[in-house]
């Protein structure tokens, strides 16, 4: 007689539309002094992601964003419109049990309105691949402080992502209006203690742009968060500062900001 033995691993495939992000606006409060006629101002950003189909750890979704800035007037005057933004990606996402793996066509694009020079909108069309730990992905941040409260975490969580820009014909699909040919960035996130229903947490961000002629181009960002929790969402206040930067489309160099976000 002859036994055969099948192992067969459960399989779950699921329509998901789940959809996970944040929302946040902030003001500069520091570092004026790199313009002329106008005070950095506001910024507003909404980014979302609708987990739409998950086979096994494997998750599909879209990504949807948007950013609006406003300039301020250092004396009297109206604001002014700055620069808006908008993001539209398919993802790909697999998850560990304490990692994932994260890639996608990110589609960027913006229209820089205070820049003349710029001739219609920029367009940072990229292949992007990511890896880092879940706790240091807003998906899963909640997670790390539903744990329980008053306590001391002192927990690290870190992400890296690495983007290439395609160039190529006109076309919707590649890089328009800018030279850029890779992008990385990283982010490291130190979670301090959770205390009644807040949350403390601190975290550092380094980009590094490279140009088609082998130039470069970096930001260092720093920022502290106390938030306080909710059964589905958090919400709470940061500080950020932009510790240096050089990128030459969106500049943030010596400035502080003061913001109110919410994790949905």
């Amino acid at each position: 007689m002859i036994c055969c033995l099948v192992l067969v691993r459960p399989v779950s495939a699921l329509l998901l539309m789940d959809t996970h992000g944040y929302m946040n606006i902030l003001g500069h409060v520091s570092g004026f002094e790199k313009t002329n006629s106008m005070n950095p101002g506001y910024r507003f950003e909404f980014l979302a992601l609708t987990d739409i189909y998950q086979f096994n750890a494997l998750f599909c979704g879209l990504l949807l964003g948007n950013r609006t800035m406003i300039m301020s007037p250092k004396a009297g005057g109206e604001f002014r419109l700055d620069q808006i933004k908008y993001t539209l990606s398919p993802v790909l996402r697999y998850e560990f049990k304490q990692w994932m793996v994260q890639t996608s066509y990110h589609h960027e694009a913006f229209r820089r309105i205070s820049a003349p020079n710029l001739t219609g909108p920029v367009w940072l069309n990229s292949l992007q691949l990511s890896a880092g730990t879940k706790g240091s992905s807003y998906l899963y941040l909640r997670e790390e402080y539903q744990r329980g409260s008053n306590r001391f975490i002192s927990d690290v969580d870190a992400n890296l992502t690495v983007s290439y820009f395609l160039h190529g014909k006109e076309s919707i699909w590649v890089a328009k209006n800018h030279n850029y040919a890779y992008q990385m960035n990283s982010r490291v996130r130190y979670h301090i203690a959770t205390f009644y229903e807040w949350a403390y947490w601190t975290s550092a961000e380094f980009s590094v742009w490279q140009l088609q002629d082998q130039t470069y181009e970096d930001r260092l960002a720093l920022r502290f968060n106390i938030f306080r929790k909710g059964l589905g969402k958090f919400v709470g206040f940061y500080y950020s500062y932009t510790v240096k930067d050089s990128y030459t489309l969106d500049n943030e160099s010596h400035l502080g900001a003061l913001g109110v976000q919410i994790f949905f």
